[in-house]
């Protein structure tokens, strides 16, 4: 019962709002007939009685000052203010729909007190339940004691003709039945008076007026806690009886002022009808009278307008608003993603998803959403929030107009939270792709302009990077760049070019520079191989007489990136220069980078008490590979050698060997050594960080969640789709000398 009674508060806070939207709007049709105004009413009602609707962006709860993320958090179609669980919960917390008022109001509820068998807010929720339900039995044993009462005295009527009923107990006509309705009619009616009263209760029949008076006093009975259900269900009353009166008055010529004095003289010997809840009792005489008087025929562009107007108001109060992405879940880290978002770059994407979205929801979606599909990019949010942006082609012939007899395409946006065992999916508009594109040029990427046909999922619109390959090094530097790392992540955010170490004791280096200015290459292939030391110029000499085009990204006096373009691809490099008094100015280091994204990725969960569940972070070399030596910072490594030869390295974040008392790493960095089956040496580095953790409770079962990222030449990682973990591959570029 409880549950039953909070969702009638539900429907009841939904169906207030819209009450207020129809009153309003009765203000602005106060000159159009009053039958549309009577057509209002079927809105609050729908959304008193139905607790689900439809999405769209037309809605009444869309406009500003509305905030229903989090009323539509469990599904979009159906707005759920008060939660079924707010008895259990520590620190209960309602929503109004309206931001500004939400803080107070949970304020002011009583937390959850540990030391007592049932929390405050239980005990509110039992008794106000018992009080709701025992508020819908007196009114509804009122209801039936009031037409069994009515039924009696209408025993003596007689029959005038075929559904109309005299008897000597009624003083004002009214309507009684609902599968047979009949007319009843107080003795001594003058002709005219006759006609008038009958030509209005048939209008009532004709409508079905006799069924919806009383399921309207249902809708009443169970929101009879509301005073603007009360108001609505009186002025809709009004409403009924003065469209039935326009309608008489439109059929005869010039009665005003007979209809007017018909009406006033049975008002004036009303009794109990207009107590009884079912039966129609004249209503509103006062306001009626001086509605009649007033009336006259209304202009056809008045009506034109007035049937605009309800149509309009019945869809947006009918419809939920389409679901919005709160812009706090797509706030990234720099530890959660390759793809660090600035605040106007969150607040742009926000925007951007949130006005593209073709269709409503569905509760499907892609259960893998980090198998590292080309066609795929990923945004991961807090809270266990992801969102995947796909481009789904589909081979045939397209009628669209924007690739007319191409493979067709959609784009989808998936929803998934492992934690709430939510997935969704949504199809977005053609343009999102071409939009979206537009967001990581603008938000995201370095500014070099790729080529026409690069794929959307390509790398270089992302704007976190890693070293892929160590171009040079100048030999005084002690620094040795294992596989090519730099020991360094490098990424935009707002005008700041940022130099994160992946070590997270250091602070990050952010460079203010202004992004995609970039110039043309101010260096001579004299100036440029001047820079090297002269042993070591010939590896990267005459620059320009080697590349197609080079572009020129001052960052400060020491850093500055250069986008070198060959005959097939385009690289990235970061170049860092250094200055003495003996030596003068001269290059110290050169690194070239590749999107973190195209790297590749893999995750894994790490639960402790599933046997099921693996207990190490899994890495699978696809190569074939020997000589594997490790190193690790965090956790434990280990790796083993099948019998057909297959390497596989094991990472586990428990650092101390007793299982009494472990110690659990949140981030580890593994850098292995290996020979290829060509017989070279290959190094690379894979950092590993904790993205989210539940704790280590075994009552509560943990989880916690790591996310695995490579960086070496020559090496990707993806997601190990049948066993979990990674697989340590190829990557899937040209593999060349990267220089």
């Amino acid at each position: 019962m409880e549950s039953v009674f909070l969702q009638i508060l539900n429907m009841s806070i939904t169906g207030s709002y819209v009450i207020l939207a129809v009153l309003l709007i009765r203000l602005l049709l106060r000159r159009a007939p009053r039958r549309f105004n009577f057509l209002l009413w079927a809105v609050p009602a729908f959304r008193l009685i139905c607790p689900v609707s439809f999405e769209s962006f037309f809605s009444l709860f869309s406009l500003p000052g509305f905030d229903m993320t989090r009323a539509q958090s469990v599904t979009p179609t159906r707005m759920a203010y008060i939660p079924e669980n707010i008895g259990m919960m520590a620190k209960p917390e309602i929503t109004v729909g309206i931001p500004a008022a939400n803080a107070f109001i949970s304020s002011s509820l009583p937390a959850a007190t540990p030391m007592y068998s049932a929390n405050p807010m239980q005990i509110w929720t039992a008794v106000g339940s018992i009080l709701w339900l025992a508020g819908v039995v007196v009114l509804l044993l009122w209801a039936i004691v009031s037409v069994l009462v009515l039924r009696h005295r209408m025993k003596k009527a007689t029959r005038q003709e075929k559904g109309v009923w005299a008897c000597e107990n009624v003083r004002s006509p009214f309507i009684l039945g609902i599968f047979r309705p009949r007319i009843y009619i107080p003795y001594g009616l003058s002709e005219d008076a006759l006609h008038y009263v009958l030509a209005h209760e048939r209008c009532h029949i004709r409508r079905l007026d006799h069924i919806i008076r009383p399921v309207s006093f249902l809708v009443l009975t169970l929101h009879w806690f509301n005073p603007l259900v009360w108001l609505g269900y009186i002025l809709m009353g009004r409403d009924m009886e003065m469209s039935c009166d326009e309608r008489v008055l439109a059929m005869e010529e010039d009665v005003r002022a007979d209809y007017s004095r018909t009406l006033l003289t049975l008002a004036a010997s009303r009794r109990f009808l207009t107590l009884n809840p079912l039966a129609f009792g004249e209503t509103g005489v006062r306001q009626r009278i001086r509605n009649i008087l007033s009336w006259k025929k209304p202009a056809v562009w008045i009506t034109v307008t007035a049937v605009v107007v309800c149509l309009v108001v019945i869809f947006a109060c009918a419809a939920n608003p389409q679901q919005r992405i709160d812009r706090e879940k797509l706030r990234l880290g720099a530890w959660e993603t390759g793809l660090i978002l600035s605040e106007e770059a969150v607040d742009a994407l926000t925007e951007l998803i949130n006005s593209h979205r073709r269709t409503p929801y569905r509760d499907t979606g892609i259960d893998d959403i980090t198998d590292g599909s080309e066609t795929k990019i990923v945004l991961y949010g807090t809270a266990g929030d992801v969102y995947t942006v796909e481009y789904r082609y589909t081979s045939g012939f397209s009628f669209d107009p924007r690739h007319f007899g191409e493979d067709d395409y959609r784009t989808l946006l998936h929803y998934k939270n492992n934690d709430l065992g939510i997935k969704k999916c949504w199809t977005m508009e053609f343009d999102f792709d071409e939009k979206f594109i537009d967001w990581l040029k603008t938000h995201t990427h370095y500014g070099s302009i790729p080529a026409e046909d690069t794929p959307p999922s390509a790398g270089d619109f992302y704007s976190s990077y890693v070293p892929y390959a160590c171009l040079y090094m100048n030999s005084l530097s002690s620094f040795a760049p294992f596989g090519g790392d730099s020991g360094y992540r490098y990424y935009w955010i707002d005008d700041s070019f940022v130099i994160e170490p992946r070590n997270r004791f250091y602070a990050a280096e952010v460079i203010p520079a202004e992004r995609n200015e970039w110039q043309e290459f101010p260096y001579t292939d004299e100036e440029w191989n001047a820079l090297f030391e002269p042993a070591m110029g010939s590896i990267l000499a005459d620059i320009n007489s080697r590349c197609d085009q080079i572009y020129y990204h001052p960052l400060n006096g020491t850093h500055f990136l250069m986008d070198v373009i060959h005959p097939d691809d385009h690289q990235l490099w970061l170049v860092e220069m250094k200055e003495n008094p003996q030596m003068g100015r001269y290059i110290w280091s050169i690194y070239s980078l590749a999107s973190e994204y195209a790297m590749g990725r893999a995750s894994w969960n790490y639960q402790p008490y599933y046997s099921s569940k693996p207990n190490e972070f899994r890495f699978v070399f696809e190569k074939n590979i020997s000589d594997l030596s490790l190193f690790t910072d965090g956790g434990k490594a280990r790796f083993e050698t099948t019998a057909d030869g297959q390497t596989i390295l094991y990472w586990s974040p428990i650092a101390a060997d007793s299982v009494a008392n472990p110690l659990f790493a949140q981030a580890g960095i593994i850098r292995f050594s290996y020979t290829d089956e060509k017989g070279r040496l290959g190094n690379g580095t894979i950092y590993i960080d904790c993205t989210k953790s539940s704790g280590y409770d075994k009552s509560t079962y943990p989880i916690s969640y790591y996310t695995a990222t490579i960086v070496g030449t020559n090496l990707h990682l993806k997601q190990d789709k049948e066993y979990g973990g990674g697989i340590i591959t190829d990557p899937p570029w040209n593999t060349s000398d990267p220089s």
